[in-house]
């Protein structure tokens, strides 16, 4: 019986270590699987791909390029002496206007109306008296006069587009007797280019 006995002991330890070593089995088991799982999350996670559009919009632009004229803001006539009067006067200012343009494109001129007396704002001289006419720099000739209004008016035409085109402008005044009888002060107009597209 004491044999018997000590047989249950040993059979009931033996169990006893056998669920210890099952149960320690089955967290580790639990353990591995619970790690694959993640492993293989993170392997998929870093088999995705991620597709990013990039678009280029491209829209007409057409006016005064980035760099802006270089020319003179400026166009001074100045009578002084005898031969002044007697003859024609002319100015010429390169690199005035500077276009930009993804687009065939015309250039356009318009007064603000006729000279205006810097003294005395009621005198004027007609704005008739001007020719102005255009080229692009490097040029060689200049092309037709045109007698500016405040209405706009093609100064140069059939331009192709361009990243950056300068313009030279000639500004004329011929012989007229106004100028001999009118009041003698500054007098002033502003001309206002613009471009548009063919």
């Amino acid at each position: 019986m004491k044999f018997c006995n000590k047989q249950q002991t040993i059979n009931s330890k033996i169990k006893i270590y056998t669920i210890k070593i099952m149960k320690k089995n089955l967290i580790t088991i639990a353990l591995l699987m619970v790690a694959m799982v993640l492993t293989s999350r993170d392997l998929k996670a870093q088999t995705l791909v991620r597709q990013v559009k990039v678009n280029v919009e491209l829209k007409d632009v057409i006016g005064v390029g980035p760099d802006g004229p270089t020319g003179s803001p400026i166009v001074d006539f100045v009578y002084e002496t005898v031969s002044d009067y007697n003859g024609n006067k002319s100015v010429t200012v390169p690199s005035q206007l500077n276009v930009t343009s993804t687009k065939a494109y015309n250039v356009l001129i318009k007064a603000s109306g006729d000279f205006i007396g810097q003294t005395t704002a009621a005198k004027t001289i007609p704005l008739t008296i001007l020719k102005v006419s255009a080229k692009t720099s490097g040029g060689s000739t200049f092309g037709p006069e045109v007698v500016p209004t405040v209405a706009n008016q093609i100064i140069y035409t059939g331009a192709p587009a361009t990243l950056s085109q300068s313009f030279d402008l000639l500004y004329k005044i011929d012989k007229n007797a106004v100028l001999l009888t009118a009041d003698k002060q500054k007098y002033s107009t502003d001309l206002i280019y613009s471009i548009s597209a063919q």
